[in-house]
């Protein structure tokens, strides 16, 4: 991570203590009036983010469990820390108005209050007139219209002379039937048929109401009692931070090209283990002209009963000399220690390099998480 410098103090930003191989700088900040980074992808767990690849180079990610942001960069997603050195910057992600701002340590999703509605605009003027479009195809003919009313009877015309008489006509149709009698009296009842087959059965009628409720039954006996559960273990946290670039941070002298500094300590209140992360900052205010040969490596430190102990292999690598650029750079690292319950340690961060960094201002961010056995 390239740190961002002043003209006389230079703040180390926090590493992120989930950093994983591939992880470097974070999306350049935004202006004062808008946001510092752009949400694209949104999960419920880091493990809901989608596969981190080359398409997605660049693309910030908000968790909300826990509440983190995170970049896709080189096929990692990298978690984006929230210190004291960017507290107040934001992020935002337009497709679902989500608000998150860094503060207290951790990235916290913010409620944005919905605004008053604003007053309608003024009516626009009316635009020009289109031009007159070519002509359509003629229409289908319209049907028939309905028949006119008849006209007016004709005067009648003068009677002509009489005809001959004409021959007998047929005989007219019969004559309508009469009205029917007055009905006679009953008859004699018959004798009573034989009984029919049973007709089919009936559909079944509705449920009852249901009926009152029974007394209560006596209580049962009580069970027995279940054994004590094991106590949980005990967890303790800490954090410990020097800055660079200051009065009070050390430096590498010409006679010690390697240094050990301890700005935190504590006590252990229960035995079992410690992870340690750390970033080592190291910075030569402007002075420094690396070459091949330049080195500067960062691990961290353990003293307890005053034994000094390192954690890790030295791969921390503090400074690029291919970079030809001077100022300094930074490097994480992890470790775990085992404590024992009542003992002090000293806690802290290592640093070799070459004579060329003689002078250099070494910054170390520390936090640790420790568990009972």
């Amino acid at each position: 991570m390239r740190l961002r410098r002043f003209s006389n103090i230079t703040i180390a930003s926090a590493a992120s203590i989930f950093g994983t191989a591939g992880c470097g700088g974070h999306p350049s900040p935004g202006t004062a009036s808008e946001p510092e980074y752009s949400i694209q992808v949104q999960a419920a767990t880091q493990a809901g983010l989608p596969n981190c690849t080359s398409a997605l180079n660049g693309t910030v990610g908000f968790v909300t469990s826990p509440a983190a942001l995170y970049e896709c960069q080189s096929d990692s997603w990298c978690k984006i820390a929230c210190n004291a050195s960017n507290a107040g910057e934001t992020a935002y992600a337009s497709g679902t108005s989500t608000l998150v701002a860094c503060s207290g340590g951790n990235w916290s999703a913010i409620a944005l209050p919905r605004g008053a509605t604003g007053a309608t605009g003024a009516t626009g003027p009316m635009g020009a007139t289109g031009a007159t479009g070519t002509q359509g195809p003629a229409g289908v003919n319209g049907a028939n219209g309905m028949t006119g009313a008849t006209g007016a009877t004709g005067a009648s015309g003068a009677s002509g002379p009489m005809g001959a008489t004409g021959a007998t006509g047929a005989a007219g149709a019969a004559g309508a039937i009469g009205a029917t009698g007055p009905i006679g009296p009953a008859g004699m009842q018959g004798a009573t048929g034989s009984q029919g087959p049973a007709g089919e059965d009936g559909d079944a009628g509705p449920v009852g109401a249901t009926g009152p409720e029974g007394p209560t039954g006596p209580a049962g006996a009580a069970g027995a009692t279940g054994a004590t559960g094991a106590a949980g273990a005990g967890v303790q946290l800490g954090s410990a931070y020097i800055q660079a670039a200051t009065a009070a941070s050390p430096t590498l002298s010409p006679a010690e090209t390697w240094l050990y500094y301890y700005p935190g300590s504590f006590t252990a209140t229960s035995s079992g283990s410690c992870v340690l992360n750390a970033e080592i900052t190291l910075l030569d205010e402007d002075t420094f002209t690396p070459t091949s040969s330049d080195f500067a490596y960062g691990d961290l430190e353990v003293e307890v009963a005053g034994t000094s102990h390192v954690i890790g292999d030295w791969s921390c690598f503090i400074a690029d000399p291919s970079s030809e650029v001077a100022g300094g750079s930074s490097c994480s690292t992890q470790g775990s220690v085992g404590v024992t319950a009542g003992d002090t340690y000293d806690v802290g961060c290592a640093v070799q390099g070459s004579s060329a960094w003689v002078g250099s201002y070494i910054g170390c961010n520390l936090t640790w998480v420790c568990s009972a056995n």
